[in-house]
């Protein structure tokens, strides 16, 4: 027989106020939940919530990716914002020079990107002598300062230098297109050029600098230079074999010192010798001993530059015969000339003098005096007109004002030189100078009047 036992009632305490209220707070909490009953959403949405739910990092990666997108469409659309906003504007451009405009096709003015420009126009705002033709353009200022162009070269000559404009020139019918890159820098004066690349203008004009009486203005000159930091070229040298631009303050010294003018009205004192005299290092005639022949130091350099390369070129037998004298030894020469004349054709004193001085100075006249001048003689000791038919003339004819020489007393200037066609006789001005007199086809007493 089973035995009950007896359950006793064990009586709970009664609940605080405080366990009531945090028991019914946290029903209401559990109850927020979906049960079990509800139905489950299986929608693709749900399913790639749970997913990404479950796989954090492949959640992380691709929330990654998305902002990888996302930046990379922005970049692109500022990126082509920025290409439209820069492209150039290939709209015809508007030029004016000076109080004349005109429309130019967009392909004349930009050529491989390089602006252009035409230099004939720019040449009709002053008396700019245009020659050439369809091969070169040469613009000669009313200073004698030039710069010529050779079509579809990069090379272009200013005052006898030449420098490589990095683009070629382009000739075509009356236009002389170059790039005005270059004809900014090469005019230091006298020439005002405003470039509008948004709105394809470009206006070229003269600088003012006053005005006269009747209120019409005044222009400063145009004026060329060869400072202007481009490439000096050795194109015209290397024939030659050497380097013009390791003796360029040789061959172009610029000091108006080498431009001293020496005629039958302006003469030297009895007393001038010229400070730098040295003794030539080159070929000289034998009928006088080595140390007869002396220049000035620039000259004399310059003159063995010009030997050497005339040896180089083929020419032999070239010799400087007369170089240096005093004002004493012109002295002898000229009593010497006078009475040989007086003698072999019978003249007065007054006639034979006459004579002589159309190829000869009186004392103190005499170019030979500066130590800036020489005569040359080939196959001869003897200075005659015969030296015009010589291989060393026709070689100085076309490359003397390379190395900075002229010939001094050309023919038909005698009116104005005072003396007679010399061919063998060659001054020293510097290349620059010596270009432009070259270039002009004048002598030098022409060169210092329209300098002035």
């Amino acid at each position: 027989m089973k035995k009950k036992i007896k359950k006793e009632k064990i009586e709970q305490p009664a609940l605080t106020d405080e366990q009531i209220e945090f028991l019914s707070a946290h029903n209401k909490k559990s109850n927020s939940h979906p049960t079990t009953d509800e139905p489950f959403d299986k929608s693709s949405y749900a399913k790639t919530r749970r997913y990404l739910k479950k796989h954090k990092f492949f959640a992380v990666v691709i929330t990654v990716a998305i902002l990888s997108v996302i930046a990379t469409v922005v970049l692109l659309s500022v990126y082509t914002a920025s290409i439209i906003a820069n492209r150039p504007n290939s709209d015809d451009f508007t030029v004016k020079i000076g109080d004349k405009k005109y429309t130019a096709k967009y392909e004349d003015i930009m050529i491989n990107d390089i602006m252009y420009i035409d230099a004939t126009k720019i040449a009709t705002l002053d008396e700019v002598i245009i020659s050439g033709d369809a091969t070169s353009r040469k613009f000669t200022l009313p200073s004698l300062q030039y710069v010529r162009f050779a079509n579809n070269s990069n090379v272009a000559i200013v005052d006898g230098e030449y420098f490589d404009m990095g683009q070629k020139a382009i000739i075509k019918g009356n236009m002389c297109l170059v790039p005005i890159d270059f004809i900014s820098k090469i005019f230091y004066s006298g020439l005002d050029i405003q470039i509008d690349t948004e709105e394809n203008n470009i206006t070229i004009g003269r600088v003012e600098i006053g005005s006269n009486g009747k209120n019409d203005p005044i222009y400063e000159p145009l004026g060329l230079t060869t400072e202007i930091g481009a490439d000096v070229t050795n194109v015209a040298y290397e024939q030659f074999g050497f380097d013009s631009r390791l003796h360029a303050t040789i061959l172009d010294p610029k000091s108006d010192e080498y431009l001293l003018l020496v005629n039958h009205t302006n003469p030297l004192s009895s007393t001038y010798i010229p400070y730098d005299l040295v003794q030539l290092n080159c070929d000289t005639n034998p009928a006088n001993p080595k140390s007869y022949y002396n220049l000035r130091e620039i000259p004399a350099k310059a003159l063995t530059l010009m030997m050497d390369a005339m040896k180089t070129s083929g020419i032999e037998g070239i010799q400087a015969s007369s170089t240096y004298r005093s004002y004493k030894r012109q002295v002898e020469i000229v009593d010497s000339y006078i009475n040989h004349k007086m003698s072999k054709y019978s003249l007065s004193y007054e006639d034979a003098k006459k004579e002589v001085l159309k190829t000869s100075a009186l004392p103190g006249h005499s170019e030979h005096q500066t130590g800036l001048c020489v005569d040359f003689v080939q196959g001869t000791s003897s200075l005659t007109n015969d030296f015009e038919n010589s291989t060393a003339f026709a070689w100085l004819k076309n490359n003397a004002h390379k190395f900075g020489f002229i010939l001094r007393y050309p023919s038909t200037k005698e009116a104005i030189t005072g003396y007679d066609y010399e061919p063998w006789h060659y001054r020293f001005v510097g290349r620059t100078v010596a270009s432009r007199i070259y270039e002009a086809n004048i002598c030098f007493e022409e060169y210092l009047a329209l300098s002035k």
